[in-house]
């Protein structure tokens, strides 16, 4: 059923209305069209125009649509261009320059597909697709193909142009329909553009910024200035500083209420990753307009991660192992007065909790990502019954109002250490300390640390988990021991190395890759004199030479002396996979009139795989990505003629197919 939405654009006339009685979007002024989904009392998710309060003089008719679609737990309106007609009408609207801001997501990942376009007296003048924008009058072509065209974006446009003085007789903006007009290569739009907004007037810098960080946080999309994410509120205040920010570049997004923009975003997530990590102010509701908690205004907790892997690994001893990721936290206003329930999806972990095991929110106070003794907080998951998301709550950000938080997450026992050393030194000789504590469990604690080397024991009780100085340590193996009053019990080995000890400059993981032995040199990067080198195999061999030639996946043991004075250095190789592509058919090839083929993949184990099609020029066509599976099965379609190059991609091996189409 078609519907039609005819919106009269009287708004222009009301230049005398009092802008701060009204939220805009980012706090900038005079939009000519502002549409936001919203999902009505029937169930229905429609366009609503949020400039309800100049509403006189001009009709608007909402289309609507039944079902749940969400972006970053925003309603979103979904769209059927092969079905639907959603048409605005401008009438004697003259846009000599405009400012376009439109929020959507194709359905699937095939096709270019149009967005909207521009009619004027039966012409069409301008478009918007999901790869370019286009001036069909001057025929002035604005490309922008991304990577993935089935992930959301903000798309922002600017124009200027000289137009007849005459007013036009019709003029509509037509969306997700393909025009009638014109032999474009390009299909009907079918999927969601939750927000549309319009300028009659090409927007400063600033002002567009202060547009795009409004969307941006709402929808949970990263947006980006030549390269390095600046967001600003509506009093042009900077929210993230790119470039104070810029070793966690990656999945930026955060929560927000900000009157003057209309905005009050309670929850997010990344909506490239919606699943991997949430904030959500008080508790995590089902949707944004669900979640009732109260933010003051102007206060923002934005976040951004290092795009590092999702794997456990033992950073420091006496602390538990931390993922890879970390991910940084600004805080503005009064955020830090909203108590956030943090939600992970342990399934993208690439470890699971073993039994015993319990997964630890980690918090550097001190934003340094160096954990230092003093700044660094534990809280343990809350126990649920779902399997696929872990839960913290009621976590505080920036208690220090220092701007700025940075977190992890580590997966340990029930109780786990928190262990600072402060290293002795070899020359001038110097004992040095270690700082202890315990998280979890129940106290008192009690401590004990042995030395090794003489079996000396020292021993105290805790009843905080406030840290214990242990002074006058000397370097060498120790052994940890903590047990509370509820029998849970911690041990650990600890190895107290001398801060002038020599050091190699090798790292401390290698990939082996199968058929290429790999070569460790020891000697690299030390200037030093007499130094004696010690590697020790995962079997237990010994060999003296400061070069080694590893064959043999396993944990390695570098031992570098001088004069005495040690050093310890474990390194882990790991063997890269088998490459798991075992069967591969493309079929029909070449492709019939129709277009349509067929993909089949069978995998050695169950992977995700995903699909990228490059046309002759290296052009990006189509993306798509299939779950966890032994087996996959796709179909596709395409209908320009020519030599693709289909590009498979699993557990980060490659496979290339040549796709002909007649």
């Amino acid at each position: 059923m078609k519907k039609t939405v005819i919106l009269l654009l009287a708004i222009f006339l009301f230049g005398g209305i009092i802008t701060s009685q009204i939220a805009f979007p980012g706090g900038v002024s005079g939009p000519a069209i502002w549409l936001s989904s919203e999902k009505n009392q029937t169930g229905e998710i429609t366009w609503e125009s949020r400039l309800s309060a100049l509403r006189n003089g001009y009709h608007f008719e909402n289309l609507g649509s039944k079902g749940e679609n969400y972006l970053n737990f925003n309603p979103a309106l979904f769209l059927n261009g092969f079905q639907q007609e959603l048409r605005i009408d401008l009438e004697d609207a003259k846009f000599p320059e405009a400012t376009i801001f439109t929020v959507y997501q194709p359905k699937d990942a095939y096709w270019e597909k149009s967005l909207w376009y521009y009619e004027i007296d039966g012409t069409n003048r301008l478009i918007l697709t999901t790869h370019r924008v286009a001036d069909l009058e001057r025929l002035n072509y604005m490309n922008f193909s991304p990577q993935r065209i089935d992930l959301p974006r903000i798309h922002t446009y600017s124009f200027q142009r000289k137009d007849k003085d005459e007013a036009p007789l019709q003029q509509y903006l037509r969306f997700a329909r393909m025009p009638e007009k014109g032999n474009l290569p390009i299909t009907s739009f079918e999927g969601i553009i939750p927000e549309f907004i319009a300028f009659d007037r090409v927007l400063t810098p600033d002002e567009r910024m202060r547009v795009e960080t409004y969307l941006s946080l709402k929808y949970g999309i990263s947006v980006s200035q030549f390269g390095t994410t600046f967001l600003l509120d509506a009093e042009n205040r900077v929210i993230w500083n790119g470039k104070e920010c810029e070793d966690f570049p990656y999945y930026i997004t955060g929560i927000g209420r900000d009157d003057a923009s209309g905005l009050d975003q309670k929850q997010s997530a990344s909506s490239y990753n919606p699943s991997l990590l949430a904030i959500g102010a008080n508790r995590i509701a089902s949707n944004n307009p669900e979640n009732k908690a109260v933010m003051p205004d102007k206060s923002y907790l934005i976040w951004g991660d290092n795009g590092e892997s999702l794997l456990f690994e033992k950073e420091a001893q006496g602390h538990p192992e931390r993922l890879s990721r970390k991910w940084l936290v600004t805080a503005s206003g009064g955020i830090n007065q909203v108590k956030t329930e943090v939600r992970l999806g342990v399934k993208q972990l690439k470890k699971p909790a073993n039994p015993g095991e319990t997964y630890w929110l980690v918090i550097d106070r001190s934003g340094t990502g160096k954990f230092p003794a003093g700044a660094v907080e534990y809280f343990k998951a809350v126990k649920t019954t779902s399997d696929e998301f872990i839960f913290f709550q009621n976590i505080e950000w920036d208690p220090d109002r220092s701007g700025k938080d940075l977190f992890t997450i580590a997966i340990g026992p029930e109780m786990i250490a928190e262990t600072w050393i402060t290293p002795p030194q070899c020359n001038p000789r110097e004992n040095g300390r270690i700082q202890m504590g315990a998280a979890g469990g129940q106290p008192p604690y009690r401590f004990s640390l042995i030395n090794l080397a003489d079996q000396s024991e020292r021993n105290w009780v805790t009843f905080s988990s406030d840290l214990e100085e242990v002074m006058d340590v000397a370097p060498g193996d120790y052994r940890l021991k903590i047990t509370d009053a509820q029998g849970h019990k911690y041990e650990e080995a600890l190895y107290v190395q001398s801060a002038d000890a020599p050091l190699s400059d090798l790292k401390n993981s290698y990939l082996l890759k199968p058929g290429q032995p790999l070569r460790l040199d020891a000697a690299r990067g030390i200037t030093a004199s007499s130094v004696s080198y010690c590697w020790i195999g995962p079997d237990g061999s010994k060999s003296y030479s400061p070069e080694i030639t590893v064959s043999t996946p396993g944990s390695y043991q570098l031992i570098l002396n001088r004069e005495g004075c040690e050093s310890r250095q474990n390194i882990r190789i790991t063997q890269q996979g088998e490459d798991p592509f075992k069967d591969l058919a493309l079929f029909p090839n070449p492709v019939s009139s129709d277009g349509t083929f067929n993909l089949k993949i069978a995998l050695s184990q169950p992977a995700p795989v995903e699909v990228f099609m490059y046309d002759s020029s290296g052009r990006l066509v189509q993306n798509r990505s299939s779950g966890s599976a032994r087996d996959h099965f796709l179909s596709g379609k395409i209908n320009a003629p020519g030599n693709y190059v289909l590009k498979l991609i699993s557990m980060g091996f490659t496979r290339s197919l040549t796709l002909t189409v007649e």
